[in-house]
């Protein structure tokens, strides 16, 4: 986001108006000239949540969003861990966005689209602790926990793989991911004191 991007309200930063989408909380995923994406991506709205561009209204709205949109896919068998993918809804092959590397790279529900990536979790996490839901983020950081731990081809206590796999939560990723471990422990520490450390708060 540039400074082009926002705007200047009564002394308040506001996101730009553009990244706002017509019936829907969260943001967008992308805009460009009179394009824009209505899929969900949750590092971006976990980093608009961390950095108080969305006010606190809208911050539980998005999380309420994500909550309502994670039991809908656990009801059709769509995601099966207790932590949201990456994007959402899934970029079916009849979809414009589709690209074709994405049969041999990116079928719904894997890596970008859609996959569950521990380190997003982890803002997860912390954006829920930024909105003041500090239970949902313990119950949250427990999920984190346990997502953590497998691993794709070794016997280890902690995995920290690149992302799972949302329907069966199954790792499908690179093991021992630095990322994946250091937003573990930002999480952790989030939770812990209840506060989102380097953040505005």
């Amino acid at each position: 986001m540039n400074r082009a991007g926002l705007r200047q309200v009564q002394g308040e930063r506001r996101i730009h108006e553009g990244m706002s989408l017509a019936q829907k909380p969260y943001y967008a995923f992308w805009i460009y000239k009179g394009h824009v994406s209505q899929r969900f991506d949750l590092l971006g709205n976990c980093l608009a949540i961390l950095f108080g561009y969305a006010s606190p209204q809208r911050a539980n709205d998005i999380i309420f969003w994500v909550e309502t949109a994670c039991s809908a896919l656990r009801e059709r068998g769509d995601l099966a861990c207790d932590l949201p993918p990456c994007l959402v809804p899934f970029i079916q092959p009849e979809d414009q966005d589709w690209q074709p590397r994405y049969a041999q790279f990116n079928q719904p529900g894997e890596y970008h689209n859609e996959g569950i990536w521990p380190f997003i979790a982890g803002f997860y996490v912390s954006a829920l602790v930024a909105a003041g839901q500090h239970d949902l983020a313990s119950k949250k950081f427990v999920a984190l926990s346990e997502l953590v731990r497998p691993a794709r081809d070794k016997p280890l206590a902690f995995g920290f793989n690149e992302w799972l796999r949302p329907r069966d939560c199954r790792p499908a990723g690179q093991d021992w991911q630095t990322w994946s471990a250091a937003m573990y422990l930002y999480a952790a520490a989030c939770v812990e004191r209840q506060a989102t450390p380097f953040f505005p708060s």
